[in-house]
């Protein structure tokens, strides 16, 4: 899917007074600023220069991400990829004032924003880095996994040394998919959450009750398109330990209700075929013949079609009797 872009440059002093393009939830369709012939000469200027092309943003699909432990809630994700190239001082991007909606309907503020960037909310790139961030934002009324995203719209303020740039462009999924790179989403070393959300923890301290951001955050699904090819998790497992292996159970992330044994008893260097396991991220109960118990947090399976092999090193946390 090729995207329409086009950023509109503004001097900083006028840029107070756009703020429309950036309330947390636009009631009214998004007015674009009317275009003078100066400002027809930098759109093109932009469009053949080099921070557009600079700026690219693509949509993995619908993700599931929970908050201290609440139930998932579905979101939008969109990744932002900025490559800073050619100038030695910093690009900023203002993420939190980011919006993402339907053209010609409300947009809304992302809810969550992930990525190795130190200064989030805003998002600073470094003379010659590429850096990509992941946003996430509410759903759009009309807008499931099943269908197309064509109508979604993002739009963006980046500064650069000379320019400041309102900068917008249709999303869709990658035109090229890479095979597991949604897999990456969800990775980076930072999270931040909107702290306007109304979310389902408080602050405790005297005076008015308030929510309070987040402390952990977790990708449950991965995010998709359903016509997206997703990979799929391992399809035998192997025993590979010293000891034999009673069950082996999952629980997707956060809902603390273990699954039915994927295997029967399996012996030392044993191997058994399961059906296949959809690519996500799971708690993993391990059980040995003795009856001892183990938990495995976090584990991704993704693993294409390969075998899952567990080990004694997988296990070596489990302290287990000898």
């Amino acid at each position: 899917m090729t995207s329409t872009r086009r950023a509109l440059v503004l001097p900083a002093a006028l840029l107070a007074g756009c703020v429309s393009l950036f309330d947390p939830f636009l009631a009214e369709p998004i007015d674009e600023p009317t275009a003078t012939a100066d400002d027809e000469a930098m759109y093109a200027e932009l469009e053949a220069g080099r921070a557009v092309d600079a700026i690219r943003a693509v949509s993995f699909g619908i993700a599931e991400i929970s908050a201290d432990g609440a139930a998932p809630v579905p979101v939008v994700h969109v990744r932002l990829s900025v490559a800073n190239r050619f100038d030695r001082v910093p690009w900023t991007v203002d993420v939190v004032n980011a919006t993402l909606g339907r053209v010609g309907r409300a947009a809304s503020r992302p809810l969550f924003v992930n990525s190795d960037i130190a200064t989030l909310p805003i998002a600073r790139v470094d003379g010659g880095e590429q850096r990509a961030i992941d946003l996430y934002f509410p759903v759009p009324e009309g807008i499931d996994a099943s269908a197309a995203p064509g109508a979604l719209e993002l739009h963006a303020r980046i500064d650069t040394p000379d320019r400041n740039l309102l900068w917008y462009a249709r999303v869709g999924p990658p035109e090229s998919p890479v095979y597991g790179e949604a897999q990456s989403a969800g990775r980076g070393a930072r999270w931040w959450a909107d702290p306007d959300h109304a979310w389902p923890s408080f602050n405790r301290r005297s005076g008015p009750i308030t929510h309070r951001v987040p402390r952990e955050i977790v990708l449950t699904r991965l995010p998709r398109w359903e016509y997206v090819p997703l990979a799929t998790g391992p399809r035998a497992i192997k025993n590979a330990t010293s000891r034999a292996l009673a069950e082996i159970r999952l629980s997707p992330i956060v809902e603390h209700a273990w699954e039915p044994s994927l295997v029967a008893p399996i012996v030392t260097g044993a191997e058994v075929a399961v059906a296949p396991i959809p690519c996500a991220r799971y708690d993993v109960l391990v059980v040995d013949g003795r009856g001892d118990r183990c938990v495995l947090p976090f584990a991704h399976l993704c693993f294409g079609a390969e075998t899952w092999s567990i080990d004694d090193v997988t296990l070596e946390h489990c302290a287990w009797r000898p």
